[in-house]
């Protein structure tokens, strides 16, 4: 059964739409499509993890610009267990590419990042490509931030 996405943010529903292209008849893309999927999602606004077959811990192959002003200490290369977030900041940020993995369709959401100085509101589509044995080895979010706006009091 393939769930159903509530996606608001325009970018975000162009970037399912590409993938779902990838996907044709299948439950998810290919791995073997990943780059040519990647050009359908701002770079800036992306970031993709690799889930390596041995089971260790996933690794950020990129972090586009948006992504890492956003969330301090994420960068391109690092493994999730390495990264310098608190444990709630980091579950939080792992728990959603390890939910996709698992069950093997795209996940949409919405929430609020809390950094130092500022909150932003955020909405992510997680995407995830699989190998020749049906095995999540490539999740690709793409998220879109906005400030959130102060209330007039």
């Amino acid at each position: 059964m393939i769930r159903w996405l509530d996606i608001a943010s325009p970018t975000l529903r162009k970037v399912h739409q590409a993938w779902l292209g990838f996907r044709g008849t299948r439950l998810m893309a290919r791995v073997s499509d990943y780059n040519s999927f990647v050009v359908h999602a701002p770079p800036e606004m992306s970031m993709s993890v690799i889930l390596p077959m041995d089971g260790s811990s996933p690794m950020i192959k990129h972090a586009g610009s948006t992504v890492r002003g956003a969330m301090p200490g994420i960068e391109s290369g690092l493994r999730f267990d390495d990264i310098m977030l608190g444990p709630a900041e980091r579950t939080a940020l792992s728990v959603p590419f390890h939910r996709t993995a698992s069950g093997r369709q795209p996940e949409a959401r919405r929430g609020a990042w809390r950094i130092p100085g500022e909150n932003r509101d955020f909405e992510q589509l997680l995407l995830p490509f699989d190998n020749d044995h049906l095995r999540v080895v490539v999740v690709h979010a793409v998220f879109e931030f906005r400030r959130q706006q102060r209330s007039a009091a």
